[in-house]
């Protein structure tokens, strides 16, 4: 049985590896971003105008991923 410490990691691991039927991690998809391994997070030190960028790329990665999803989908049925 997994301690709760060890089930952690299990799934940090699952949220950080490639899925192929999105084309990024689960936690990119999530969060747009990959994880930081200082816990450092670089939005709550920058300015208003990146974050507009990062909310305009944040959009952009959704829409990109559900075309992934509708291609994997597709690929599915076929």
């Amino acid at each position: 049985m997994l301690g709760s410490y060890q089930l952690s990691l299990v799934e940090f691991w699952y949220n950080t590896t490639f899925c192929s039927a999105v084309g990024c991690t689960p936690f990119f998809f999530l969060y747009g971003h990959e994880p930081h391994h200082l816990g450092i997070d670089a939005l709550a030190t920058s300015d208003s105008s990146n974050l507009n960028t990062w909310i305009q790329d944040k959009d952009l990665m959704q829409q990109l991923i559900h075309q992934h999803v509708l291609r994997a989908q597709h690929k599915m049925k076929l």
